[in-house]
């Protein structure tokens, strides 16, 4: 599936838990921390706040998207995460995890 994604910019939807996020500015400080983490990875994302608690990843390798996902879904702070009309939900035990590891 990834690979099909291969130089396609692909948009990765995630819900950050409600106790975790209560702002605009909560959810900017998460998920701009998550883009520099991604970034020193070699995962570029850019970053754009929907909602209180949702967020879009703009990944424009698309290939590189379930990476995102994968590192998403790690997190303490993620609910969710949707690509492609595709759900899964975190399971975020809260140790830290890096992209490609």
């Amino acid at each position: 599936m990834a690979q099909a994604k291969r130089g396609k910019p692909t948009m990765v939807f995630f819900n950050v838990k409600k106790e975790y996020c209560s702002s605009d500015k909560e959810l900017t400080k998460l998920t701009t921390n998550w883009a520099a983490l991604l970034l020193n990875g070699n995962v570029q994302v850019q970053n754009y706040p929907v909602a209180t608690n949702r967020a879009i990843f703009m990944v424009q390798d698309g290939s590189m998207s379930y990476e995102v996902k994968n590192f998403l879904l790690k997190q303490k702070e993620v609910e969710s995460v949707t690509i492609d009309q595709q759900h899964w939900d975190a399971d975020g035990d809260g140790s830290p995890t890096y992209p490609g590891i």
